[in-house]
């Protein structure tokens, strides 16, 4: 049995989620406040023994239906002010055929089966024979009880046209200032109340139904997690590297393995006996009478002689439960970590990240070698990462999925929470799922499963599990994104970013990714996909030789591969709005199937682009498309990054706000001394420049006018020591060109 998929609707900061687990092992990976902890939660509620409450609902969800029941009470005031018209409407209104307005959470779960499994336990509750279906499907609601509505509404039925007659006496009668706060008050008591009776009536349930989740059967809470074997080692594990450690977590819990076993019981009993016997053989009866008992037996003398009082004497029994033993091994037993010297060290001797490392490892083994095979065997790990450097974490994945692939075990799934981008590292794109923060109060799930299925060959899907084995694991953790060409860039920009004018962006998770080269434009679909903001820093890589601004301007040489990609993108795109969608909307409504206006805009660009020769839809008209096979001048590059409307990615380069340079060093030189491209200037007035502002430049000895470019053909290979130097000697401002502002500013 396998967990294969959870919905989750109106959840927490969940409005609309689906989380598809994989068969082994699935991350679950997001930055703080992400939804980690939400869906932990969700996973205690729904598989262990918690309960939704009201503070479960999505808080906008929440008011809303809030506000829906309230309104749909004044509706029914507004046709009757008689107690018994007003039950009787009541219960016409909140009738069972209404009730799916009225479900607060909405969880789908789909649980799939091997057709050689057995299926007993969940044998009542199979909705689907056919053949190709080999899936249960439950419903696990938070949801009004419509009898126990109707109940709250009718007994207090009174009281709510009480209040609801004073407020309409009010509304009727002379406003005043006094009455006027009256009214409020009143409004406000009385909307209170509704809503206490609305909360007063929702409750948890559970249903199985069909595929669809229609045609649903009620089961208990009870019975349904009774199919789930789910085991849960949370953050905040009890791991002490203190001498005072009280915790010797790894040897309760080997402890607790050896209570499984088949000679524990043995063991029990010849221990209890042992102590027993050791016991009498030191005579411990006698020496306690000896030397304790005598002055109790004296009060009891005492006592005797006051009151009518028939004394026994005393004696001693030992009594040794399974509590009490385990709760003596449990406290004495001591872990000691053995070297070859003879050396013993204890297990707090470690550190906090050895002894994490084992005790995870032990709980998850004794988990799997406990499966239940007739039940969804579940275990959830939150945080694995604490305490642990990256070489432990990349243990921990290993040994998971090790122990998950092992081929007798494999009923068993694991479930990690992380913020840690090294277990991104070293885990395979099919088991990671992105939590991220789309707006206020509102996350999503990503899978990026589903991402590496739907890339279109194999050379992608091998690009983006080699980018995230390597250093580009922290961008799905990411705010914000900066792409940039090469190291001298990322120098510039981070020390840009400790700037008061660009704050907002140094309080923000910026994740930094270097691209260059014919790839650069494969990243789009990771932007899109994850639907982070990014800005591409990028030179525009005109002919070398042009210096001339007439010529640069029409020159259509351009080698930025990456470049030309997305300039091409923003084109198909202004298609597409304008010769495609208008068609669809208005003409066509969206009619015919697999239609274009309902695929992402990634999708939609991929489409047009693969062939030129295809209409877009059997209905529309072969769009114009000879302007995207036309090599872009250096003018239309320039006006499309001058193009505002950029949602999600924005690419900034050289064009006539930076006097048309061609690369960053040349447009920082210009703009810290107020030349073109096209400036001849002597040595000595180089000799000068470099000499007042302290940078870092050679300056070329065979050329009496010298420019610009000139300058940085002779510094090609020195490109981080000029860099340097202008952070250096704080001109980092001073010299920034306007395309990386306009781009940072976007980006904030």
């Amino acid at each position: 049995m396998k967990l294969k998929k959870i919905a989750i609707t109106n959840y927490r900061q969940f409005q609309n989620a689906v989380i598809n687990f994989d068969d082994e092992l699935t991350i679950l990976a997001g930055a703080n406040n992400s939804g980690k902890t939400s869906i932990i939660e969700l996973f205690k509620r729904i598989f262990k023994d918690k309960n939704f409450s009201k503070e479960d609902i999505s808080a906008e969800y929440y008011s809303k239906l809030q506000y829906d029941f309230i309104s749909c009470i004044n509706k029914i005031y507004n046709i009757t002010d008689k107690e018994t018209e007003f039950r009787e409407n009541v219960k016409k209104e909140f009738s069972t055929e209404n009730n799916n307005k009225w479900t607060a959470i909405k969880i789908k779960i789909e649980v799939q089966y091997d057709k050689n499994e057995s299926i007993s336990l969940f044998s009542d509750y199979l909705m689907e024979l056919s053949d190709t279906c080999t899936s249960f499907f439950f419903l696990f609601n938070y949801e009004v009880n419509i009898t126990e509505l109707n109940k709250l509404l009718s007994l207090n039925a009174t009281n709510l046209l009480d209040k609801k007659h004073e407020i309409q006496k009010l509304e009727a009668g002379r406003k005043t200032n006094k009455t006027r706060i009256k009214l409020t008050e009143l409004q406000a008591e009385y909307e209170e109340f509704l809503k206490e009776i609305f909360d007063g009536a929702l409750e948890n349930r559970v249903y199985f139904a069909d595929q669809n989740y229609e045609n649903a059967g009620q089961i208990s809470v009870r019975e349904f997690q009774s199919l789930f074997n789910y085991n849960y080692l949370n953050a905040t594990r009890l791991l002490n590297d203190e001498k005072t450690d009280n915790y010797f977590s790894i040897s309760k819990e080997l402890l607790s393995h050896f209570k499984k076993s088949n000679d524990w019981e043995e063991f029990k009993k010849q221990i209890i006996k042992d102590i027993k016997e050791g016991l009498k053989e030191q005579k411990l009866n006698e020496k306690v009478k000896e030397h304790s008992l005598i002055k109790a037996q004296n009060a009891l003398d005492s006592i005797e002689k006051c009151f009518e009082y028939n004394k026994g004497e005393f004696s001693l029994q030992t009594d040794i439960s399974d509590e009490l033993l385990l709760g003596f091994l449990s406290s004495s037993l001591q872990t000691f970590f053995e070297f070859e010297n003879g050396t013993k060290l204890k297990e707090f001797s470690q550190g906090l990240g050895i002894s994490n490392l084992i005790f995870m490892c032990l709980k998850v083994e004794a988990f799997v070698q406990q499966y239940q095979s007739d039940v969804v065997d579940i275990f959830v790990i939150e945080e694995p990462e604490a305490h642990m450097h990256p070489q432990m974490e990349r243990m921990l994945i290993k040994f998971l999925n090790e122990i998950l692939l092992n081929e007798d075990n494999n009923r068993v799934q694991g479930i990690i929470t992380t913020h840690s981008s090294e277990i991104i590292k070293c885990s395979d794109l099919k088991n990671i799922r992105v939590l991220r923060i789309d707006k206020l109060l509102k996350s999503a799930v990503y899978d990026m499963n589903l991402f590496k299925q739907n890339l279109e060959t194999e050379e992608e899907r091998h690009f983006f599990s080699f980018l995230f084995s390597i250093n580009y694991s922290d961008l799905i953790f990411a705010n914000k994104v900066i792409m940039y060409e090469g190291d001298t860039e990322k120098l510039y920009i981070e020390k840009l970013l400790a700037e008061k004018e660009f704050e907002g962006l140094s309080n923000q998770y910026v994740s930094f990714v270097q691209v260059g080269g014919a790839y650069t434009h494969w990243y789009r679909k990771l932007v899109y996909f994850l639907k982070i903001k990014t800005l591409i820093i990028t030179d525009i890589d005109y002919c070398k030789k042009l210096t001339s601004i007439d010529e640069i301007k029409d020159d259509d040489g351009i080698t930025n591969a990456g470049l030309i990609q997305y300039y091409k993108d923003y084109v198909t795109v202004n298609i597409i709005k304008r010769d495609i969608l208008p068609y669809c909307e208005h003409k066509c409504r969206k009619q015919l199937k697999d239609c274009l206006y309902e695929k992402t805009e990634m999708e939609r660009i991929s489409l047009i682009q693969s062939d030129f020769r295809k209409k877009p839809c059997p209905k529309i008209k072969k769009p114009d498309y000879s302007i995207m096979k036309k090599k872009p001048t250096v003018v239309d590059i320039d006006s499309w990054i001058k193009n505002p409307d950029c949602e999600l990615i924005k690419v900034v380069s050289q064009g006539e706000a930076d006097a048309y340079t061609r690369t960053l060093e040349e447009a920082m030189l210009c703009k810290l001394l107020g030349i073109t491209v096209e400036s001849k200037k002597s040595s000595d007035w180089w000799e000068k420049q470099i000499s007042i502002n302290k940078i870092k430049l050679d300056i070329p000895t065979r050329k009496k006018n010298i420019t610009v470019r000139d300058i940085l053909n002779e510094n090609k290979n020195n490109k981080t020591d000029f860099m340097y130097s202008i952070i250096l000697s704080e001109l980092h401002l001073k010299a920034l060109p306007n395309y990386i502002r306009e781009g940072l500013i976007w980006l904030m």
